[in-house]
């Protein structure tokens, strides 16, 4: 599975929970997802999850409800790391 091209382009800010939505590039496929940071005492906690939409092209793809999973944890990875662009 090939991911790239990671960009957030709407931040939200209430703390001490962050909102944003973006973009990824998976096999070609421009997806949409939706995460989620939530300050704490250890450290931020993450969360990212692909609009029904984009899990759903990801399934006509023929990807299994896992390999959807895989590609959200993936994508989450990338937002942790810092491995994105952010876009406002």
């Amino acid at each position: 599975m090939e991911i790239s091209d990671i960009e957030v382009t709407e931040i939200e800010r209430d703390e001490p929970l962050t909102l944003f939505r973006g973009r990824a590039r998976v096999n070609g496929e421009e997806l949409a997802f939706e995460g989620v940071v939530f300050n704490s005492v250890g450290g931020p906690n993450v969360n990212v999850r692909l609009t029904d939409e984009s899990r759903e092209k990801l399934g006509r793809l023929g990807l299994r409800p896992a390999e959807v999973e895989e590609v959200e944890t993936s994508i989450q990875l990338y937002v942790i790391q810092g491995d994105m662009l952010v876009r406002k």
